[in-house]
């Protein structure tokens, strides 16, 4: 057996995890000084790995670009302020813009037209509307805000388009952790009780990201979250989104999630840990029934989940796709082959 072999890696894959570590930390939407210096460590270690274990690929021009990478996030900060989707976006609106092919018209047609729909989303709003245009309004609203990613609105908290919110109730497990949850947070809901009966929502969107109920959209309810008050990341699903009535906390979105357990197999835990916050957690497919009740702000983000082993024994991996990473580590270094 080779050395890589004994110590439980192979190289070509740690030489690949550098470099998607290394993209992952290049389009966080948070950037500070030690994400690009770990980005610039993480790409010169993945070329000159890649040198060494691919001796018949060429360096490309792609390469060279790349490490010019750190000195624009020097510069301009996140990628989410420059990258291409919001430019694109514009030149998709121009190229549909129906125009006079006069010079020097282009500009205030453009105008325009923005100024039409802003006036047309305000009186969309107006309590004056009458009902047999509200089935318009519905359809403008969704297509107006279907799609957040590329412009600012994408880094605020809003909620988005969908059905009215409808009345349920929580069975008595979910409204004791809720009951819990309020304790432990120590949110003051003033002199009435706190209901069962609460307002069920098919999903929310926190900084710009789409979350949903399980039964909603499935693979938007696969989250990495935290429990109120403690570190450790947890992989769980969400079943339900929901507000209560209770005034003191009807500005608050509440979330019940199951969570997954981890393998409790210290030696392949420790394979994934190897990789830092690029490795991801290894998970029993099958939730354990454990249920919590968290807050909106106790999510982390997303993750990528990918099944594996054979039907008996179904194991789950969960990638976190996080986007505003303040603390991680990155994967550990290697040695590399001497040929």
């Amino acid at each position: 057996m080779s050395r890589a072999g004994k110590l439980g890696f192979v190289p070509s894959v740690c030489n690949f995890m550098d470099l998607s570590a290394a993209v992952q930390l290049a389009n966080q939407r948070v950037i500070a000084k030690r994400h690009i210096d770990d980005y610039e460590q993480l790409l010169l270690r993945y070329l000159r790995g890649m040198k060494v274990l691919f001796k018949d690929t060429p360096l490309q021009p792609i390469h060279h670009v790349s490490l010019h990478a750190g000195e624009f996030l020097k510069l301009f900060g996140p990628t989410h302020s420059v990258r291409t989707p919001g430019f694109e976006r514009f030149n998709e609106k121009l190229g549909l813009q129906n125009t006079n092919r006069k010079s020097g018209d282009l500009e205030a047609t453009f105008t325009m037209t923005a100024c039409r729909a802003a006036n047309l989303e305000w009186m969309m709003q107006s309590k004056d509307m009458p009902d047999s245009a509200k089935p318009l309004a519905e359809s403008f609203s969704k297509v107006s805000n279907e799609d957040h990613w590329g412009t600012r609105l994408a880094d605020e908290m809003h909620f988005p388009p969908t059905r009215p919110p409808r009345g349920t109730k929580l069975d008595s497990a979910e409204h004791a952790l809720l009951l819990r949850l309020v304790q432990v947070t120590r949110v003051p809901y003033g002199l009435h009780p706190i209901s069962p009966d609460v307002l069920e929502l098919d999903k929310v969107s926190i900084s710009g990201i789409i979350y949903a109920s399980e039964k909603s959209l499935p693979r938007d309810s696969n989250v990495i979250f935290r429990r109120p008050g403690g570190f450790s990341e947890r992989v769980g699903r969400i079943k339900l989104i929901f507000q209560s009535d209770n005034s003191a906390l009807s500005e608050m979105t509440f979330l019940v999630v199951s969570q997954y357990k981890l393998i409790a197999n210290p030696a392949v835990q420790n394979v994934y840990k190897r990789f830092g916050f690029a490795g991801g957690f290894l998970c029993n497919a099958q939730e354990d029934n454990r249920l919590h009740v968290i807050r909106s702000t106790d999510v982390v983000c997303h993750f990528a989940k990918t099944t594996l082993g054979s039907a008996e024994g179904m194991s789950m991996h969960a990638l976190p796709l996080n986007m505003k990473m303040l603390n991680y580590r990155i994967p550990e270094d290697y040695p590399l082959p001497e040929f």
